[in-house]
């Protein structure tokens, strides 16, 4: 199959045209229903602070406990517990942003709490 300069610029026009159209009505229906892009933004940004928060409050706890008894049940609690809230703050914020129609981007980075790395779910949120 043997593709011209001109048959290529066309396709690569048209792709170029469809993506732009997607990304135009995404957005016009996310400003429709009343939130628009930079909102968005900030609703993810605070998801991700708050986020943040709870895990320098975990690193506090684990730092507290260095020397208890029972450290090794102790930190796994407060894994266990910083696991819980922080899908709770990303669920929430996931939920409201798609509902305005944006899509959510849920990845995950390394923490490390005492001798143990956990993995957290900050968000990021596309324009498409």
């Amino acid at each position: 199959m043997k593709f011209s300069m001109k048959k290529l610029f066309v396709l690569l026009f048209l792709f170029i045209g469809f993506a732009l159209i997607g990304s135009i009505s995404a957005n016009a229906k996310a400003k429709e229903n009343g939130l628009s892009y930079e909102e968005a933004q900030k609703i993810a940004e605070q998801a991700n602070l708050d986020i943040e928060i709870e895990i320098q409050k975990a690193i506090q706890k684990e730092l507290q406990l260095r020397n208890h008894p029972q450290y090794e049940r102790k930190l796994d609690q407060i894994i266990d517990n910083l696991l819980t809230k922080t899908e709770k703050i990303t669920e929430k914020a996931v939920e409201k942003l798609e509902k305005y129609g944006y899509e959510v981007e849920v990845y995950y980075i390394e923490v490390v709490i005492g001798d143990k790395v956990v993995y957290v779910d900050p968000i990021r949120v596309h324009r498409w």
